[in-house]
């Protein structure tokens, strides 16, 4: 995953890069730097790994 939307779920990492709301608004990636956050639950990350230690996941190692 990249930059984008983040949020905890269900103890799921999700993302999106334009997240919707139940009453139809929405956070777009275009406009990131202009909300306030959280914003029900979701942050801005510029990469998963970022999101991944702001949660207190763990991080996967890769397999060389």
């Amino acid at each position: 995953m990249e930059n984008g939307f983040y949020a905890l779920i269900d103890d799921q990492l999700d993302f999106g890069q334009v997240v919707s709301f139940v009453d139809g608004s929405m956070i777009v990636i275009e406009l990131k730097d202009t909300y306030t956050y959280p914003i029900e639950g979701w942050y801005y990350f510029d990469t998963e790994v970022e999101a991944k230690i702001f949660f207190n996941l763990p991080l996967e190692e890769a397999n060389d």
